[in-house]
């Protein structure tokens, strides 16, 4: 098996007559110009001509980006099969069938799919996301790229399905909001929670080689720049791998790996903290404010939606308005299910979010516009029972843009509990 590592969470895994590609993040900034690539893409939209799969492990735009994968050339992509975890949605599915690809399989949670005759793979949902098993009969690899695996229950229920793993590749550092640009101590705990899984994943899977991916990006615009100042750097996930007895295999763009050959990580890690060098501020992308009129009628069409598609929530949010503080126009406004948003007269420290015009026009233009903002970590909270109404969003906005209500989520949760 021979791995060539993209970037980020992208690797093209060639064995036989198989060339899969997973996660295919090439160009360009995600979240709501909130990440961008920590370092260069090498890898050409023309390169697809030699892919015959592609593994998408979730939609999140830094594995799964719509404009990416419309750049991929359209004789290449009748050529390509797509490989995606079964959804209720099917959002994934329509889009990539919308594009001519050869074919798009829906994977069978747990279930074994040959890809060649020494090359299959199980797939599984965890949340959102989905982990990806590949075996061949020399070697075994368990992707888990974002799954936050942190229970050893959820990491030995895999276990069990897959069985051995040689290779394990996961994320490293954080990757969602932890704490205001004052608290570095938020962001230093979610560094050491994020070690705490991949060490639960050491100890349960017990891979003889590690290869680090899916944190190889930084906070690109001036509102979220705070966040990189404690991230999880590869020198040092590296130097704990190497604690846990566990190989590391630290991958640079365009870099080649044989799978059970002798590799030196000396090259691609000065790279990659060569790169983190040059991110600052000033690289960032700045704030385009957004007037209140047009603010308005974003508001307008999320209650009208949240009215017609789930009333339940329409009703159950009319009880928990938000005020937002909007740093670029120094104004508070409250959006309401029932009242709306209006502009109010009140002191900025009586808001519960503070945030830019843009930002909060995102929110409630697009059904994911909270759930990216609390990726993309382009606001503060005023205290910490902020966060919680805030991600209280996330989760009504969430079940509109999965077309899931908030009624289904409560009878799947019952379903779940007996």
């Amino acid at each position: 098996m021979k791995l060539n590592f993209v970037n980020h969470a992208s690797l093209v895994f060639t064995h036989g007559k198989v060339r899969l590609i997973t996660d295919p993040w090439i160009s360009g900034e995600v979240f709501h110009n909130g990440w961008s690539l920590l370092s260069k893409t090498k890898f050409k939209f023309t390169d697809f001509k030699n892919i015959t799969h592609i593994w998408f492990s979730h939609e999140h735009p830094d594995h799964f980006f719509p404009p990416n994968i419309k750049s991929i050339p359209l004789e290449y992509r009748e050529l390509i099969t797509i490989l995606y975890q079964k959804s209720e949605d099917k959002k994934v599915v329509k889009f990539c069938e919308k594009l001519k690809f050869k074919e798009v399989i829906e994977l069978t949670p747990n279930q074994a799919y040959k890809l060649d005759e020494d090359f299959s793979i199980i797939n599984a949902p965890f949340g959102h996301d989905s982990w990806l098993f590949i075996k061949t009969k020399k070697f075994s690899f368990l992707n888990t790229n974002d799954c936050v695996i942190n229970k050893a229950k959820q990491a030995t229920e895999i276990k069990n399905v897959i069985g051995d793993v040689d290779v394990l590749l996961t994320q490293f550092s954080y990757a969602s909001k932890h704490g205001n640009a004052n608290q570095p101590e938020r962001r230093q705990r979610a560094v050491e929670d994020k070690k705490a899984q991949m060490n639960l994943q050491f100890e349960v899977f017990k891979p003889k080689y590690f290869i680090p991916i899916a944190s190889y990006i930084w906070y690109s615009h001036e509102e979220n720049f705070y966040m990189n100042d404690q991230v999880h750097t590869i020198d040092q996930v590296h130097d704990f791998s190497i604690k846990n007895e566990v190989i590391p295999i630290v991958l640079y763009p365009t870099d080649t790996y044989v799978v059970g050959a002798d590799h030196d990580n000396t090259m691609a890690i000065n790279q990659y903290l060569k790169d983190l060098k040059n991110v600052n501020l000033n690289n960032t992308r700045k704030t385009d404010s957004v007037s209140v009129k047009i603010i308005l009628d974003s508001a307008k069409r999320l209650n009208l939606q949240l009215f017609k598609e789930d009333f339940l929530s329409f009703f159950l949010i009319s009880f928990f308005p938000i005020k937002f503080y909007l740093t670029d126009l120094g104004k508070v406004v409250k959006f309401s299910s029932l009242f709306g948003l209006k502009e109010i007269q009140t002191t900025k420290d009586r808001a519960n979010i503070f945030l830019s015009s843009e930002v909060l026009d995102y929110c409630l233009k697009f059904n994911w516009g909270f759930g990216t903002t609390h990726v993309n970590a382009r606001f503060q909270t005023n205290n910490e029972k902020d966060i919680t109404l805030f991600n209280y969003y996330i989760s009504v906005t969430d079940s509109l843009n999965h077309k899931d209500s908030t009624f289904k989520r409560v009878i799947n949760k019952i379903k779940r509990k007996f």
